[in-house]
């Protein structure tokens, strides 16, 4: 259970007055991504259809309202009992036949940036790591060659690897070593030549040499990668990597000679890795089309760019202080956390940091059913780095070292810190390695 998922069970279980299961609640309880400040970081509707339409329990059937005939007792018993919750609730409003929630945004800094910060090895796992009921093996069904869609199956067989692992899940690269009544065998294969449509066939799973006998099977069925005949992965990497050269050499007048190659080349690499990952992985891709939309250069350049320019941002910080122009960074406890007062601040912390292991879940949530969302992950990254672009050009973060100036910036400083925990595990999922400088 993730820690939303905890917040939003205990609003269904206070709002019905009864017990409430948490999956259920992501029905009825949403929490908002967007203008926190006028629709609430929590809304759910007050009137109650939608509550029985969504709750299966008898009991509720005589329920006959939500809110009753007080809204302003409502409000008050909700702030209360949730001053003893992770995400305190700050106040209530009610608008349009819907209940919105505003965080107390001070006390959810206090208590999750820590987490983060200091648990960061493990910050993410919304599965229990002590249930062992069940272990992954996720294995690639090879077909001997280096096409396009091969390489797409084994960057999806890698990342599944690495979300269930990051999700708390235990995991087995071949599955040897565990009873069968264990082990779930994931076997990712490419899309059938007859044009076959993806589907958890059981003929094809029985049908295949990897799945070891007696072991649960899934099948992950990769859609093509349309190309024409002959083009490698190796020569899709080549082409994003020249195109990053090129635009280096526009940008910066660099000749042939003193590009860095290396640079480029992992570059190339990092693109090719979004390009492939970034749609639903049972959709075909057009690699003639991809080929012509130059954004999809920028998409995964422009994630990378922004992890460099915020590792810059805190080596800077760092610097100045080994040169005595700041003081070291105060300990977590003395941060006024309260001090971060732009949407961008809360909603990179409310949507992104807090969000993460919701975001995790949902990309495998359904990965018994052979249901996978990689492609959340891809979207995660891109509206992320577009928003700390947006805050970094508009926010001087590094001020001068005066007494009213220090205390925000010392807040911004460790809640950039959890941002680029974020950012680096993200991209450690994806297998992309990041870059210190662009």
């Amino acid at each position: 259970m993730t820690q939303i998922d905890e917040l939003f069970s205990q609003i269904g279980k206070f709002v019905l007055n009864s017990d409430f299961t948490f999956s259920r609640a992501q029905t009825i309880v949403k929490q908002h991504t967007e203008k926190l400040s006028q629709s609430g970081d929590i809304g759910f509707p007050t009137t109650i259809q939608p509550w029985l339409n969504a709750i299966e329990n008898p009991d509720l059937n005589g329920l006959k309202q939500i809110i009753g005939d007080n809204e302003e007792e409502f409000a008050r018993k909700l702030i209360e009992i949730s001053a003893e919750w992770l995400f305190p609730i700050q106040s209530v409003k009610f608008k349009q036949f819907r209940c919105l929630l505003f965080l107390d945004r001070q006390k959810c800094y206090d208590g999750i940036l820590k987490t983060v910060l200091y648990d960061d090895a493990s910050y993410g796992q919304w599965h229990d790591a002590n249930d062992a009921k069940t272990i992954y093996a996720v294995q690639l069904v090879k077909s001997g060659d280096n096409t396009l869609v091969e390489h797409r199956c084994t960057l999806v067989s890698k990342v599944l690897a690495n979300l269930l692992r990051f999700s708390g899940f235990q995991t087995q690269p071949n599955g040897k070593g565990f009873a069968a009544r264990n082990l779930m065998e994931i076997l990712v294969t490419c899309a059938r030549r007859d044009g076959a449509k993806r589907a958890n066939r059981q003929e094809d799973i029985e049908l295949n040499n990897n799945a070891s006998v007696n072991a649960k099977s899934i099948l992950i069925v990769c859609g093509s990668v349309k190309s024409r005949s002959g083009l490698t992965a190796d020569d899709f990497i080549q082409r994003r990597s020249l195109e990053m050269e090129k635009l280096a050499e526009l940008k910066h007048g660099y000749n042939k000679e003193n590009v860095i190659i290396d640079k480029c080349q992992k570059l190339g690499t990092a693109i090719v890795t979004f390009d492939l990952l970034k749609i639903k992985h049972f959709n075909a891709i057009d690699f003639e089309k991809l080929m012509t939309v130059t954004s999809t250069v920028k998409g995964a350049a422009f994630i990378l760019y922004n992890v460099a320019r915020l590792q810059t941002l805190l080596a800077s910080f760092d610097h100045q202080v080994s040169r005595g122009f700041y003081d070291p960074l105060p300990e977590f406890e003395q941060i006024d956390f309260g001090l971060l007062k732009e949407e961008e601040e809360w909603q990179m912390f409310y949507v992104y940091i807090v969000g993460f292991p919701t975001m995790l879940e949902r990309c495998i949530s359904g990965i018994d059913n052979g249901q996978i969302a990689i492609h959340l992950l891809c979207t995660f990254l891109s509206n992320l780095s577009a928003l700390f672009s947006v805050y970094y050009h508009r926010v001087k973060i590094l001020t001068d070292n005066l007494p009213q100036l220090v205390p925000v910036m010392c807040a911004r400083i460790y809640l950039l810190k959890a941002l680029r925990t974020i950012f680096l595990k993200s991209l450690a999922i994806l297998e992309i390695e990041p870059l210190d400088q662009m």
